[in-house]
This record gives structure tokens, C-alpha cells and sequence, in this order.
């Protein structure tokens, strides 16, 4: 006669001898000289079966109870307990593995270099689109540490990583330094276990850097009207036209758009400007321009060949890029580059100009004083800066003001 469900107590649990004792619906316990366990058994087919479900006192009597109820249930619809039960350790097993590696994954430097990098961007300029945060990284980091788990990657790794490029590319090396530093800040933020002194420590083993800086190649004063001279009405000569004419930065002049100019004022958007997004949101604010005849025309004649408002575009009608107005440098023969011009128009001004100090740098959109007297500057002096791009023009145009005309009309 089978027992009815439930006829163990948890009292009479603990006092029972050896033997097979019944709770009923298949739970036994079976107790010997040095153990209790509990057994469930069941019939499946002409096959009697049975299944442990642990150890007494560890599994009590109720949590036996419930395996027992799953086992009847499985058995109800068909089932085979012993099956599920095995399928559903190998299902643990493989989800366990499963998140381990996709901890390890997370882990990456890779992987924390794309989160970090999606922290990072909003105060990027541009949401760093150029890629120039992520350059230093990609080129000599990624390639060497990518695949490593950020919690192992020890101060030698680094060195070992930056060496190649320390003295040959200082430059680079800082930046790649400065930026792995806030990879492994975030990693921590995010609770893994990365040490504060990893960057710090892998400068004292590289030493101190000993090459000197290369100031970037700039043409000669003296030789800028006769390049300007050689410059044609294409979308990048165009460009360099006004690069020289007003002493702007690369990125404002290849992102000009037409809706920035009203008459002899260009208004370049603080986005626009050198520094982050943030920076220039709190303290570059737009910058004007005041404009030359001869930059007047430039403009005038760079709008006929526009793309969507932007005046100087590319094949596929994008503002064109720095390479590009580089690489036409370099087909010209000229070793100078494009940021150099400003370099010229300074040396310029210093040997031709009465100008004053501030002046010539607010031209060249330089801060001036420190924080707490540009706080008081409330006057961007346009006309003396007008004067002083005008006086320029007619420098590189080598025309008579009053009989200033330009090689594009």
C-alpha cells in the first residue's frame, strides 16, 4: 500500500535509524551508519528509477518536498526527470561559461577603450568624429594590449608598449599615455580591479623623454605673395586663399559655410574654434573676422561653387580635408604646410607693422593675458584688427590699396 504524501515530520526526520523511510509520492530518505539522503523514485515505463536530491540535513525536508512535486510533474506530462535534470546542468554549465566569457570579454582593453571613448566624446570636438583621440590608441595601443584583460595589464606592459615611440614620437606617446591613464580610470569607475599608479610607473621606466618638438614647417613671409600669386579658382586653392588672408586655423576655414558671412564680417562658430566642445562653449564663444576686399572676393567667388551652403567641398561634396590642402602644397613643391601661414602673417606683422602685441594675437585668435584679465577684455579690437588684414592683403595681392584688385576677377 503506497504511503500517503507528507508522512515524515522534520522532528521525526532526525531521530529515524537505518533504512528506506517513505514521506510518500516516490521521497525516500535513505539513511546508513554515516549518511542521509534523500532519493526520489519512479517508474517510467517497465523501468524503475531513481534520482538523489541531496543530502540531509543540507536539503531539509520541505526543499526535498518540492523536487519531489517538480519530479511528479515532469512525470505527469510525459517527461523523463533524470534527462531534464542533466539537460538543465549542461544549460548552467554553458550559461556559466558563457558569462564568464562575456566578463572577460567586458574585461578587454579593447572593449573598455569603446566605452570609455563613448564617456569621453561629448566633450570631444565634434564628438571626436576626426578620430584624433582614438588615433594613438588604435596605432599603438589596441594592436599591442587590445585582446589583454585590463585588470592584468601591469606597468612593463605599458612601457614595453610606449618604448618603440618615446623619443621618436613624444608627441604621440604622451597623448597615448594621457589617454590610456583615463581608459584605466574608467575601468575602475566601473568596479574592476585596475591599480592608480600603472601610467605614473610606466613613465618612470621609460625615463624621461629627450627629443625636442619639430616646429611644424612654415613658408617664409617673403615667399607668400608669390604662392598666392599661383593659386587658382579650385575648391582647396580657394581655401588656401582665405587661410592666408585672414590668419584663421585649418578647420574654420574648410568648414566655411555661407550662412557664417555678412558683408566684410566673418562670424566663425565657437564650435569651430581650437580646443573641446566644452571649452569652447565656456570660454572661446564665437570669433569674428573682419575681412579684406581681396577675402571678399575669395568668398564671393568660392559661393558659386558651394555645397549645401559649404563653400569649399570635396568630389563627393564634403568640406574638404587638411590632407588635402597639404598634399596640394606638396605638389606645388612647397614643404611648408597650411598651419604655417599663420606663422608667416605673424612674422610679417612683427617686421612690417606697428601693431601691437595684442592685436596680433587676437588676429591670430591666440588668448591673451590671463584668465582673470580676459575676463575684463569685453573688445575684440575689429578695428585695428581690420587695419591689420587689410594691410596684409595688399602685402600678399602686391596691389596699391586704392587700386587693389584680385587675380580671380
Amino acid at each position: 500500500m503506497a504511503k500517503p504524501l507528507h508522512s515524515l515530520t522534520d522532528k521525526g526526520v532526525k531521530a529515524l535509524g537505518v533504512g528506506r523511510h517513505a514521506d510518500g509520492g516516490g521521497l525516500y530518505l535513505y539513511v546508513n551508519s554515516s549518511s542521509r539522503a534523500w532519493v526520489m523514485r519512479y517508474t517510467i515505463g517497465a523501468s524503475r528509477k531513481e534520482l538523489g536530491l541531496g543530502g540531509y540535513p543540507k536539503v531539509s525536508l520541505s526543499a526535498a518536498r518540492v523536487q519531489a512535486a517538480d519530479i511528479r510533474r515532469i512525470l505527469e506530462r510525459g517527461g523523463d526527470p533524470k534527462a531534464e535534470r542533466q539537460a538543465l546542468k549542461r544549460e548552467t554549465r554553458e550559461n556559466v561559461y558563457r558569462n564568464t566569457l562575456a566578463a572577460k570579454s567586458s574585461r578587454e582593453l579593447s572593449n573598455v577603450i569603446d566605452r570609455a571613448f563613448e564617456a569621453e566624446k561629448a566633450g570631444l570636438k565634434d564628438d571626436g568624429s576626426a578620430g584624433r583621440w582614438m588615433s594613438p590608441l588604435k596605432t599603438h595601443v589596441i594592436p599591442k594590449l587590445g585582446k589583454c584583460d585590463v585588470e592584468t595589464i601591469t606597468p612593463q606592459d605599458v612601457a614595453t608598449t610606449l618604448r618603440p615611440i618615446w623619443h621618436d614620437k613624444p608627441d604621440v606617446a604622451r597623448k597615448a599615455a594621457q589617454r590610456l591613464g583615463k581608459i584605466l580610470a574608467y575601468a575602475r569607475a566601473e568596479g574592476m580591479a585596475v591599480g592608480r599608479d600603472i601610467i605614473a610607473d610606466a613613465r618612470d621606466i621609460l625615463g624621461k623623454q629627450l627629443h625636442v618638438s619639430k616646429r611644424i614647417p612654415a613658408m617664409s613671409w617673403t615667399d607668400v605673395p608669390q604662392y598666392y600669386a599661383s593659386l587658382d579658382e579650385g575648391s582647396v586653392d580657394l581655401c588656401l586663399r582665405l587661410l592666408i588672408l585672414t590668419g584663421v586655423r585649418s578647420k574654420p576655414a574648410r568648414f566655411a559655410h555661407v550662412d557664417q558671412f555678412e558683408g566684410d564680417l566673418w562670424v566663425i562658430p565657437a564650435m569651430n574654434m581650437k580646443g573641446s566642445a566644452q571649452q569652447a562653449l565656456d570660454e572661446t564663444n564665437n570669433f569674428r573676422v573682419p575681412l579684406s576686399s581681396e577675402a571678399q572676393i575669395v568668398i564671393e567667388t568660392a559661393k558659386r561653387f558651394s555645397v549645401d551652403g559649404f563653400l569649399f567641398t570635396g568630389p563627393r561634396g564634403r568640406p574638404i580635408s587638411d590632407m588635402a590642402m597639404s598634399a596640394k602644397m606638396r605638389r606645388d613643391g612647397i614643404r611648408a604646410r597650411p598651419h604655417g601661414f599663420r606663422s608667416a602673417l605673424r612674422t610679417w606683422a612683427n617686421a612690417n607693422t606697428s601693431a601691437s602685441f595684442e592685436v596680433k594675437e587676437m588676429t591670430l585668435a591666440h588668448k591673451v593675458g590671463g584668465l582673470t584679465e580676459r575676463s575684463y577684455v569685453s573688445e575684440d579690437m575689429p578695428v585695428q584688427r581690420r587695419a591689420l588684414l587689410d594691410q596684409w592683403a595688399t602685402f600678399v595681392t602686391q596691389k596699391e590699396p586704392e587700386t587693389a584688385t584680385s587675380s580671380l576677377l
